[in-house]
C-alpha cells in the first residue's frame, strides 16, 4: 500500500495488487485404444478469471474429448495468453471391423465377424449372447461392440440391403397381329435389377401354371395356346440376376369373341368381359374394328364399357375384333380380342338350318346354345342330377360360372322332337 500526503488535502491512500498471466497447463499427451474411450482434459488456471477457448469450441476450463487427433486449448486473462497443444494417439490395431456395407439377394446369407483377436466380450445389436460371429439375412443395420483382454473397447456397424424382386403388372393381354395368339406386354422400363419375365396361364381355377419366360427389356410374350374358343387368364412375375422371383401380378384375362346369328336377320358380334383382378370397372369403352387382315384393321365405332356386345347388320369384311381400352391404360394399343371371320358367321348360319351346336367348348363361365328351332337344354352332372335348365328360341345360355371343374352332361330338346347330348368340359 502507497501512502499520499497534500496540504490541500486529507490523506489518500492507493492499493495495488500483482497479477500474473495464465501458465500453461500441465496435461500430458494422450495413448488411447480401440474406438470408444473418453478423456477429460484440465487447462488449469482457475480462480484468475481466465477464459478459454478449446479446439472443440467449448470456452470451459474441462473438456471431454472422445476421439483421437490433435487437440488445443488457448487461455486467456487479460494479462496474458498461453497455448497448449495435447495429441490423442490412438491404437486401431484390435478395432472391430464387420467389414463395408453389403448388397445381397434374397434367400443369401451373410456371416458376420468381427475380424480382431483377443476378444473377451462381444455385444450385437441383433442377437444376446457373447458370440464371435453371426449370420444375418434380412435388411437392417447391425453393429457390434468388442472389448479386448487389454480393455479396449471398439465398434462397428454394417448396413446390409436385401434385394427381393418387385412386383411387375401386366399392362395388357392383347392378341400378336402376326398370327392371332394371346400377347402379353409389360413396361421394360420399372426395374432395372430385372432379369427376365415368367408367365403364368390359368389351367383350373386359381391354379396358374408357368408356360413360358422373356427377357425383361422386350417388354412382350407371344403365348401358342389356341384362343379362338375361349378367354384366358394370365399372370407375371419377375425373375431378378438372383434367378429369383417375385410375387406373382394380379391377373389379366383376355377377351374372348364370337358371333351369333340375328332372328329374322344380321348378326350380333359378341365377347366376354376383359378383366383386371381386384378392378370391378377397368374398361373405359369397346372399340370395334374390322378389316382383311390383323394387321390392317380399321375402326368402327365404340360401345360403353359396360357393353359386352355389338349389332352387325351385315358381315361385310373377312374379320372383325373387339379391343378394350383399359382406364388406367399406359400403352398405346387396345387389348385386343381373338378375330372372329366372315366364315365363322357363314357357318354358323347353315349349321343352324341343321344342327346344334354348344359353344365354347370347354367353358369357364357362360355356355351358349344354338338351335335352329325352339329348345329346351338341362345340364346334368356325373351323378344324374339336374342342375340347371334352360329354355329358349334359337339360342340360349346356362352359366357354369359357380361349379367346380370337372365334365357334366347336356341334353338339348327341340320342339319338332331332335335330342342331342353333349359332353361338356368346365374348367
Amino acid at each position: 500500500m502507497i501512502w499520499f500526503r497534500s496540504n490541500e488535502t486529507t490523506t489518500l491512500a492507493f492499493q495495488f495488487y500483482l497479477v500474473h498471466g495464465p501458465v500453461n497447463p500441465s496435461q500430458l499427451d494422450i495413448n488411447a485404444c480401440g474406438t470408444i474411450f473418453t478423456y477429460i482434459l484440465d487447462a488449469g488456471n482457475a480462480g484468475i478469471d481466465a477464459t478459454y477457448i478449446w479446439s472443440s469450441g467449448k470456452n470451459t476450463q474441462m473438456d471431454t474429448i472422445t476421439t483421437g487427433g490433435t487437440k488445443w486449448v488457448t487461455i486467456d486473462n487479460g494479462c496474458g495468453r498461453v497455448n497448449d497443444i495435447i495429441q490423442v494417439n490412438v491404437d486401431h490395431s484390435n478395432d472391430a471391423n464387420l467389414g463395408p456395407d453389403q448388397t445381397k439377394c434374397l434367400y443369401d446369407t451373410v456371416t458376420l465377424v468381427t475380424n480382431n483377436t483377443n476378444i473377451l466380450n462381444y455385444t450385437w445389436s441383433s442377437v444376446t449372447g457373447n458370440l464371435p460371429g453371426i449370420d444375418i439375412g434380412s435388411s437392417g443395420t447391425y453393429s457390434v461392440t468388442t472389448t479386448d483382454n487389454n480393455g479396449c473397447v471398439s465398434a462397428d456397424t454394417m448396413i446390409l440391403t436385401v434385394l427381393a424382386p418387385p412386383t411387375q403388372n401386366i399392362e395388357l393381354v392383347t392378341i400378336d397381329t402376326t398370327n392371332g395368339n394371346n400377347r402379353i406386354t409389360w413396361d421394360n422400363t420399372l426395374h432395372g435389377s430385372a432379369t427376365s419375365i415368367n408367365i403364368y396361364r390359368e389351367l383350373t381355377t386359381s391354379n396358374y401354371v408357368f408356360v413360358g419366360t422373356s427377357p425383361y427389356h422386350s417388354g412382350t410374350w407371344t403365348d401358342t395356346v389356341n384362343n379362338r374358343n375361349q378367354a384366358w387368364r394370365y399372370k407375371i412375375a419377375i425373375a431378378d440376376t438372383c434367378g429369383n422371383e417375385g410375387v406373382k401380378s394380379p391377373y389379366v384375362q383376355s377377351i374372348h369373341c364370337w358371333v351369333t346369328p340375328n332372328v329374322p336377320s344380321g348378326y350380333n358380334l359378341q365377347w366376354t368381359e376383359y378383366q383386371i383382378e381386384g378392378n370391378p370397372t377397368p374398361v373405359s369403352k369397346y372399340n370395334i374394328y374390322s378389316g382383311d387382315q390383323l394387321g390392317l384393321l380399321q375402326y368402327i365405332t365404340f360401345v360403353s364399357g359396360s357393353v359386352t356386345s355389338y349389332t352387325l347388320n351385315t358381315f361385310t369384311d373377312s374379320m372383325y375384333v373387339v379391343g378394350a381400352v383399359p382406364i388406367t391404360k399406359a400403352a398405346s394399343d387396345d387389348a385386343l380380342s381373338n378375330w372372329v371371320s366372315r366364315q365363322d358367321a357363314i357357318g354358323i348360319g347353315e349349321y343352324l338350318k341343321m344342327t346344334t351346336n354348344i359353344y365354347p367348348n370347354p367353358v369357364k363361365d357362360i355356355l351358349y346354345i344354338t338351335t335352329g328351332s325352339k329348345a329346351e337344354a338341362q345340364l346334368f352332372n356325373n351323378m344324374g342330377q339336374l342342375l340347371s335348365v334352360a329354355t329358349f328360341f334359337r339360342q340360349g345360355e346356362i352359366s357354369l360360372s359357380e361349379l367346380p371343374a370337372g365334365i357334366y352332361h347336356l341334353v338339348i330338346r327341340t320342339e319338332v322332337g331332335d335330342v342331342t347330348v353333349r359332353k361338356v368340359t368346365k374348367l
